[in-house]
């Protein structure tokens, strides 16, 4: 086995060990297959069901201390966001009301429906600025809170990068039609790939190997000229 020549002459398979590939091909989990599709169509039944009885909205509906979905729930649909009412405690929910509008120090106290251990609308322990994050949520402005409230602030929500998050969930709801796109696209290109690694693997393994490297030294390379032209030093 070592002769590089060696095209396996005189091996012998014996048939009574090794049956080799079987030709005639059935399916063997006929019962599995039929589990599968049963519970495959119970799915796709279930999600109809839903979609067409039900509001998939809730999902991402915020409720208020009682459970009152603002903006869905009967008596909430003019008050589609969820707003914290009392900041003095390191936990916030059971002050979580409904508001029409993110109240500001200007404007400090909201129409909303009082919920939970918050019995008026009235912020405490004093006004302070709040902004919408992601449509559904009125958080507090840092640089508005007292200096008291501040520590409440960074171990809630300040270590999360509110900003970024938000970035985030609207750069996906705003490209939906590229992922639209880009899912069934990976696919065909995986199939691609197979076929091609099937035809010539040997020549595409190498080119694969030379372009990665390559495509990561240019990556690199326009990363840094790009952190360059449009960042500070040090950023």
């Amino acid at each position: 086995m070592v002769d590089p020549d060696y095209k396996g002459e005189d091996y012998c398979i014996d048939a009574a060990l090794e049956n080799g590939p079987l030709r005639n091909r059935r399916c063997t989990d006929v019962l599995c297959l039929i589990i599968f599709a049963v519970a495959a169509a119970a799915g796709c039944y279930v999600g109809i069901y839903a979609v067409a009885n039900g509001d998939p909205l809730l999902i991402i509906a915020p409720y208020d201390a009682d459970g009152n979905f603002c903006g869905k729930s009967p008596g909430y649909e003019d008050y589609p966001y969820l707003w914290f009412e009392n900041l003095s405690y390191g936990f916030w929910l059971p002050w979580g009301v409904c508001v029409q509008s993110c109240p500001t120090v200007a404007n400090p106290i909201p129409e909303c429906i009082p919920a939970g251990l918050a019995d008026t609308c009235d912020p405490k322990p004093e006004a302070y600025d709040s902004k919408l994050f992601i449509d559904r949520f009125c958080v507090p402005v840092y640089d508005s809170l007292p200096v008291s409230l501040e520590g409440n602030y960074n171990d809630l929500i300040g270590s999360y990068g509110l900003d970024d998050l938000e970035l985030y969930v609207r750069d996906i709801r705003e490209s939906w039609i590229i992922y639209l796109i880009a899912i069934p696209s990976i696919f065909v290109l995986i199939f691609i790939w197979n076929l091609c690694l099937r035809l010539f693997a040997e020549i595409l393994v190498w080119v694969s190997i030379i372009l990665v490297g390559f495509m990561i030294a240019a990556l690199g390379f326009g990363i840094m000229f790009f952190a360059g032209e449009n960042y500070p030093p040090g950023d």
